[in-house]
């Protein structure tokens, strides 16, 4: 069985990544983990925690999802850190815009620091996210030079719908020509996606000239298309500039709402 994983800080936006793990575990039939880190000792506050936090669980359970809850105290990285080793699920969800993030700390470098740090796929949603029900059914996945590329195709496949549709995504420059590795990487993911029986297309975008790195024109085009989830690699390809850390901060916070499945 799949296992999900949430963290919440009790805001409007982890009110969002729990209703997006309702929908995903009711089609995946999953389970889910609630959890809240907190890094400030009170009296009594154990027992106010695990009020709010059975109150997200009532919901779940209410859906016919099995839900457990847990409470973590420390800083937020290590601490979840050290809850994905021990849960081991089989994602992470959490939500994220500007400085409204959990414990008001996740907002540019420090979202992305902590998708890079979890051993496991995190997916993560922000105040204008709209749920998708039953999966999503257009999903982006951007070529690139990573070893483990296909990480981000497999784990995609895993949140779309029964109907849906992956995009193999290029976006080329001036020349309009890709590497061999990334030509191997895309034939690798036609083969796979082929295999599987899953739809999917491949485009190729040539690149903005106003736009310094990739994020604006990949938003760009999945606004287009009405792509509902990118899915990429946390980590920066040592062989190119393909989605450098300030192309994967704007794409987790983009305000569109998109959410981002992250791959390490």
């Amino acid at each position: 069985m799949k296992h999900y994983l949430v963290l919440v800080d009790f805001t409007d936006i982890a009110d969002i990544a729990v209703k997006q793990a309702i929908d995903l575990a009711k089609e995946k039939n999953a389970k889910i983990s609630v959890c809240h880190i907190y890094n400030t000792k009170q009296d009594g506050h154990t027992e106010v925690l695990e009020s709010q936090l059975n109150g997200y669980k009532s919901k779940i359970e209410a859906e016919g999802i099995a839900c457990d809850i847990k409470i973590s105290h420390g800083d937020l990285f290590s601490a979840s850190e050290i809850l994905v080793n021990e849960l081991e699920p089989s994602m992470v969800i959490v939500g994220t815009h500007g400085k409204k993030g959990i414990s008001q700390a996740l907002f540019g470098s420090a979202i992305y620091k902590m998708v890079r740090s979890l051993k496991c796929p995190t997916l993560v949603v922000n105040e204008r996210t709209q749920i998708r029900s039953g999966g999503f059914d257009k999903i982006l996945v951007p070529v690139s030079h990573h070893d483990n590329f296909m990480d981000k195709v497999t784990n995609g496949m895993n949140l779309l719908s029964k109907t849906g549709t992956l995009y193999l995504f290029a976006v080329v420059s001036e020349n309009g020509a890709l590497d061999e590795k990334i030509e191997e990487n895309v034939d690798r993911a036609k083969s796979y996606l082929n295999d599987h029986d899953i739809s999917w297309l491949y485009k190729e975008e040539s690149k903005g000239m106003a736009n310094f790195g990739f994020a604006d024109d990949t938003l760009k085009f999945m606004n287009q298309e009405e792509i509902g989830l990118i899915s990429i690699i946390a980590d920066i390809a040592t062989e190119s500039k393909h989605f450098g850390k300030m192309d994967k901060e704007k794409l987790l916070l983009n305000a569109q709402g998109l959410p981002v499945l992250c791959s390490n």
